[in-house]
């Protein structure tokens, strides 16, 4: 799936499950843990630069490589599990210590899984059950990017963790626009759609290739 979706699953995840014990903080951790399994593009980033005109499309990436390396093992669930307390230590300590480093690590499974799960949804295929199977799996044939939700949840993320009351609080929000933004974009509303976002892509990628 696009950036966009992973990120705003991530993000709905902490709002949902950790809403004010882990903060602003958690949001943005949760934001990059589901786009860190992306990360295992970089080879094929570095081995394409710089830029090349293909005649059709700028190359900003080795096909070869691609294939190789994206949507492996940083698309394990296996290994997705093994590296979440680590990271949730990592994301523990940058927080100052808020709360237990176990309510990180967890946060940041279920953002790496939502992610893992999200692309499931397309027809390309995540190499999910590493190292114990080389096969794709794929549930459907659902489009890379849903352009309609896509806007929704932005409107909404942009409102809530954008203008809303996030420490530290910029002058110009503080009292009446504060106010009135809080009522407009509650704190559940991203969390809501986002995750009827991520569970509407799962169901209906099932039923797409139902027998």
């Amino acid at each position: 799936m696009d950036p966009l979706t992973h990120a705003l699953a991530g993000q709905a995840i902490a709002d949902a499950w950790f809403g004010r014990r882990l903060g602003s903080e958690g949001a943005r951790i949760a934001a990059l843990a589901a786009l860190a399994p992306d990360l295992d593009l970089l080879p094929a980033f570095l081995a394409a630069f710089p830029p090349k005109w293909t005649g059709r499309h700028l190359g900003l990436i080795d096909p070869g490589l691609t294939r190789r390396f994206h949507r492996a093992y940083t698309h394990s669930f296996f290994f997705a599990a093994l590296a979440s307390p680590l990271l949730g230590y990592l994301a523990w300590r940058w927080s100052g210590r808020r709360d237990g480093w176990p309510a990180w690590s967890l946060l940041i499974l279920l953002a790496l899984y939502s992610h893992i799960l999200l692309d499931l949804a397309n027809p390309y295929g995540v190499r999910a059950w590493l190292p114990f199977s080389e096969e794709r799996s794929s549930w459907g044939d659902r489009p890379l990017f849903d352009i309609p939700g896509l806007a929704i949840l932005a409107t909404v993320f942009g409102l809530n963790h954008g203008l809303r009351r996030s420490p530290p609080e910029p002058a110009f929000l503080r009292g009446r626009p504060a106010a009135w933004l809080d009522r407009l974009a509650p704190a559940r509303a991203t969390a809501v759609l986002g995750l009827i976002l991520l569970a509407g892509r799962i169901i209906a990628a099932i039923l797409w290739n139902w027998p």
